[in-house]
């Protein structure tokens, strides 16, 4: 975690990116660097197979929830946290190293390059749901609908005084 405090320095100018996340919780992003090692093989032998280990750098991407009565740790636009500075060529690396993943692909973590364009780009993926809003009542789909008759649907509970 050390390692995660080193870079979370304000960087800026050009060569920084401000990340977009709309999971509740954030991410600690890490990449990896490959090497070659040796692998005993059954019956004898060995064979190399590649094996990723983190380079020791890591940088929290804040997510959109919060301490009931606490401000928010970062900026939130249009459904997004916004965190500041990230270095550009730690983010490609990033990207490369988990291109095809869901959080890049459906937009749950972006990148733009100023707060604005993020902003902006936020307000796009707005309605796109990724099944971690809070839920929205009874009508919601992720609420289970009993499909025996004998058995009633989940409803809220109603307090009566």
């Amino acid at each position: 975690m050390a390692a995660a405090r080193e870079l979370k320095q304000a960087v800026t100018g050009a060569d920084t990116v401000v990340i977009g996340c709309r999971h509740p919780l954030g991410f600690i992003l890490r990449v990896h660097d490959k090497i070659e090692r040796s692998e005993p093989v059954l019956g004898g032998g060995f064979r190399m197979e590649p094996q990723f280990r983190p380079t020791g750098h890591a940088i929290t991407i804040y997510g959109t929830a919060r301490e009931p009565g606490k401000d928010a740790k970062t900026m939130i636009r249009n459904g997004a946290a916004l965190t500041f500075g990230i270095p550009k060529d730690f983010w490609e690396r990033y990207k490369e190293e988990n291109k095809g993943s869901p959080i890049l692909e459906n937009g749950i973590l972006f990148e733009e390059s100023s707060e604005a364009r993020a902003a902006d780009k936020a307000k796009e993926f707005k309605n796109m749901r990724h099944g971690l809003e809070p839920l929205k009542g009874s009508d919601d789909p992720r609420i289970p609908k009993s499909t025996n008759p004998a058995v009633s649907n989940i409803e809220a509970r109603v307090d009566e005084d």
